[in-house]
């Protein structure tokens, strides 16, 4: 905290250019904290909302994220199997994921 104020000092910083600064930071950070509170999207999810997912998590600085592929980890993992499956033609199968 001390370096900060020293920063301010410093520079001669006017009010309204410290008090955008804040405002501008404190408004990042509570956008980052809702969209990180968003659902991640399971199997059931539409194209439409795994698509404002990944935006928008990019979008607050999210990027691992929003580019998560680590589907084996996920809790909807046989769900997707199945849907996979299904579509395929192939009867379903239980696969347990092993956990790192």
């Amino acid at each position: 905290m001390t370096a900060i104020w020293n920063f301010i000092v410093a520079h001669q910083l006017s009010i309204s250019t410290t008090a955008t600064a804040a405002a501008t930071w404190l408004a990042n950070v509570g956008f980052s904290r809702i969209v990180s509170a968003l659902p991640a999207p399971g199997s059931s999810s539409t194209p439409k909302y795994i698509f404002w997912f990944k935006f928008l998590n990019n979008l607050a600085g999210n990027a691992s994220r929003a580019n998560n592929t680590a589907v084996e980890s996920s809790p909807n993992f046989q769900a997707a199997i199945n849907v996979q499956t299904t579509q395929a033609g192939i009867a379903p199968i239980t696969v347990q994921p092993v956990k790192p």
